[in-house]
């Protein structure tokens, strides 16, 4: 009974990672499965072993302190019935303990990298040919909102190219490594025509990661390097969104400044526990520029967000969080450069999945700076696969 659930829930997770780049709606539905099949698993051993089951993980008294200054927040919540509902979206939180608790192999945990990298860049490929060929204004491919796609194209690529790296003394289900060359690049194609600047910067920080921390990488960076200079070169609306980076008057940009001005405000304001979740653009109308054309439904900053909606002390647990992630990646990395593995078919290639994940990991936050891609349901999912599959690589 134990083993038909486990095997289902491995199952569930492999659904996850094949609709993931194309539904969020399947994706979700094949993540309540897991955790559907994770429950009764659970009931089960408890009945059969009487024994409870669970995986602490690094991440457990930090998020379970981050849900609890949420519900808290409510007390002084602008509008409650809002709140809670925003509340309930931290249940994507259970997907990185669904991983932790049941993915044991790491031959598993690498397949379903592969096959996310695969499957999204099938998505990708899609995407391109909906640019080039039906003339849509970004690259859309499956998810139609763009930064969501951007966000996700850029926690891939670093995973994709970590796969191309540690291809060279390994063999898992492709035996070459160019062929995760060549993923790589279209997933780094699909991202630039997104045309997402804050993307951009998040990409530019992944990249510059695997050149400061992974010793191997230089001539693939160089490829890297010399693809986006001819990208840039010959293409004149890339060039133009660009530019556009450093003109402040422009209105994506000026924009930004004001709402981060006026979530700034909100937490001078509500200090302790914020606004309340959900609650930043209810009430935003209340710091709104008069020069602003419309109102955002968020901050376009995940510091800026949710320090404004759950104040110093959610921001500050946030914080706690992220750090704690960070010292697990990083402690993944610098064991596996430092080790001298007798088995070279395996640690090279967990040693290039962790540099990748730190890669997405840093890539992601840098890019957060200047966009709430926290707040997006099919990033955040992916986000906590991510950092669950290395804990247990």
């Amino acid at each position: 009974m134990i083993k038909k659930l486990d095997k289902a829930i491995l199952f569930s997770l492999f659904l996850y990672v094949f609709f993931a780049p194309h539904s969020i709606c399947l994706s979700e539905i094949a993540v309540i499965l897991g955790l559907v099949f994770w429950g009764l698993k659970v009931i089960s051993v408890r009945k059969l072993e009487g024994r409870w089951v669970w995986t602490r993980g690094n991440l457990e008294r930090p998020m379970l302190s981050f849900f609890a200054i949420a519900v808290f927040s409510l007390l002084t919540a602008y509008d409650r019935f809002k709140a809670l509902g925003q509340i309930k979206s931290l249940w994507l939180f259970l997907f990185y303990f669904l991983i932790i608790n049941n993915v044991t192999e790491r031959k598993d945990i690498i397949r379903l990298i592969t096959l996310l990298v695969i499957s999204t860049t099938v998505a990708s490929i899609h995407g391109l040919y909906q640019y080039f060929f039906m003339h849509t204004i970004a690259v859309q491919a499956f998810i139609k909102n763009v930064i969501t796609l951007a966000g996700f194209f850029l926690l891939v690529i670093p995973l994709s190219f970590g796969l191309f790296l540690g291809k060279k003394w390994g063999k898992i289900f492709c035996g070459h490594n160019w062929v995760y060359l060549i993923t790589s690049v279209l997933l780094l194609l699909a991202l630039i025509f997104t045309l997402e600047r804050s993307v951009w910067l998040g990409l530019v920080t992944a990249i510059l990661t695997f050149f400061f921390v992974g010793r191997r990488s230089l001539t693939a960076l160089t490829i890297v390097a010399i693809i986006l200079g001819l990208l840039f070169s010959f293409s004149s609306t890339l060039r133009q969104r660009a530019r556009t980076l450093s003109h402040f008057r422009n209105y994506a940009i000026s924009s930004r400044f004001h709402q981060w001005q006026g979530g700034l405000e909100m937490m001078l304001d509500h200090p302790l526990t914020g606004v309340g979740p959900g609650n930043y653009d209810t009430i935003y109308k209340q710091y709104k520029f008069f020069e602003e054309r419309k109102t955002y439904p968020h901050a376009h900053s995940n510091i800026v967000q949710i320090g404004a909606e759950t104040g110093i002390l959610g921001l500050s647990i946030f914080f706690w969080m992220m750090v704690s992630a960070f010292r697990g990646i990083w402690a993944k990395v610098r064991s596996r450069r430092r080790s001298h593995p007798v088995d070279t078919n395996t640690n090279p290639l967990v040693f290039s999945l962790s540099l990748g994940a730190l890669a997405a990991f840093l890539g992601f936050h840098f890019a957060g700076l200047f966009e709430y891609n926290f707040g997006d349901s099919e990033v955040q999912l992916l986000f906590w696969f991510i950092l669950g599959s290395i804990e247990k690589i």
